[in-house]
């Protein structure tokens, strides 16, 4: 999808998978509907909570394991991720965002690897409050600096970064991104979830995205 000259596409990613459940792989990316935007479903979602279809850590199996679902964002230009948005939050007074930049996805999509092995091979990571916003329902504002190609936004995850929320009632739905590419001004900083596109990235996944264009808030 082009956004302002920027190709960007999108997939989702949980630690899910049998008994290896702190492994990385692949999940299935799910457009909810045009107002509530996009979740992930992995495959441990039904067995113990499921929060409509959001990216969220509240999936425990065997116990206290918990599986945290991020999207991976990935563009043809290197930007700098501003923002997010959400159309819905499961809790309002303590809800958090994890986000790391990669300059590769070579350690995502191994398939034998931990949350843990990727930041560590991350460029920058951070987690962040969601609030209320006047642009969607809810939002978190990022402060990052580093530009990457790459960005992984998910559920709560502290070794992203311990900001000292709760972790196992994350949950979002994902409306839309703010970003931004220095060497394009004009650009929009933000772009919402709206009209359907089909696109295929190289982890060979077909993506259901939706986008347009917003003005800058």
């Amino acid at each position: 999808i082009s956004i302002g000259g920027v190709n960007v596409a999108i997939s989702g990613w949980s630690d899910t998978y049998g008994y290896n459940d702190d492994i990385v792989v692949g999940a299935k990316l799910e457009k909810i509907s045009d107002y509530y935007g996009y979740g992930v479903t992995n495959d441990d979602w039904e067995t113990y909570y499921n929060p409509d279809h959001a990216i969220d850590n509240v999936n425990k199996v065997r116990g206290n394991i918990t599986d945290y679902d991020f999207v991976l964002l990935s563009f043809d230009k290197a930007v700098t991720l501003t923002g997010t948005g959400f159309s819905w939050i499961a809790d309002k007074n303590d809800t958090q965002v994890s986000v790391a930049a990669l300059s590769n996805t070579s350690t995502l999509i191994s398939g034998v690897n931990t949350w843990s092995d990727i930041v560590a091979n991350a460029l920058t990571t951070a987690s962040f409050d969601i609030k209320n916003s006047g642009d969607s329902d809810y939002a978190a504002n990022f402060t990052f600096k580093d530009t990457a190609n790459y960005w992984l936004v998910g559920a709560y995850n502290t070794v992203f970064g311990n900001i000292g929320g709760h972790v196992g009632n994350d949950a979002f739905k994902l409306v839309d991104i703010g970003f931004s590419v220095s060497e394009a001004s004009d650009m929009p900083n933000r772009t919402e979830v709206s009209e359907p596109a089909t696109i295929s990235i190289l982890m060979a996944s077909s993506l259901f995205v939706m986008w347009r264009r917003k003005k800058p808030s």
